[in-house]
């Protein structure tokens, strides 16, 4: 999995400071599936992904185009937005500082 591959890099001695997907999830008026079937078939997946990251001390960003207000409530359950990110929905917008170089 790409996880895998991530710890690979990592144990091999490589750092980075975060992980960084594309899951465009709406068109241009509505999302792709309802909020429920977003958790039974990908929240799972992306709760994997982030838990993953913030394990080992890393940001996490989620790129999602078209609109996903629906599902925002549980992206953010899961910790996505824990870390620093821009996002820009149809209903709200919510804009923090983002940098991925860990300040040392």
């Amino acid at each position: 999995t790409s996880l895998d591959l991530c710890q690979r890099i990592l144990d091999a001695g490589y750092e980075f400071d975060g992980i960084l997907w594309y899951d465009d999830m709406g068109y241009k008026g509505s999302p792709f599936f309802s909020p429920s079937l977003y958790c039974e078939l990908l929240k799972p997946y992306h709760k994997k992904a982030v838990d993953w990251a913030h394990e080992r001390g890393l940001v996490t960003e989620l790129h999602s185009c078209g609109f996903i207000d629906p599902l925002i409530a549980d992206i953010v359950e899961i910790g996505v937005l824990n870390s620093c990110v821009m996002l820009f929905t149809k209903s709200f917008f919510i804009s923090v500082s983002f940098f991925w170089r860990k300040m040392t």
